[in-house]
């Protein structure tokens, strides 16, 4: 309901677009941004949690292009990523 009024009270016609197509997307949105910020029992910032995905990926790419598991340690998953040691959180196992 959130995101139907959300989208109500920014939908443009002068766009010359349904209203339909702009609120669709937009209700998605509403109900991911809501299942990311709701669903976790311990509050973990935003930035964290995008980085899950990014990290799977790398992971998967990783072991794609090097024939094994990437190194943690090694920190091949950070620099994949593109983010510094101390973001990623290994810098204190190391």
């Amino acid at each position: 309901m959130i995101g139907l009024l959300g989208a109500f009270k920014r939908f443009d016609p002068s766009f010359e677009r349904s209203f339909e197509s702009f609120a669709v997307p937009t209700i998605i949105g509403e109900i991911k941004r809501y299942i990311r910020d709701k669903t976790w029992s311990v509050h973990v910032p935003r930035r964290i949690k995008e980085l899950g995905p990014r990290i799977k990926k790398a992971v998967e790419q990783l072991t794609n292009d090097l024939q094994r598991s990437p190194r943690v340690f090694e920190f091949e998953i950070a620099e994949a990523v593109g983010v510094s040691e101390e973001k990623t959180c290994l810098k204190r196992w190391k």
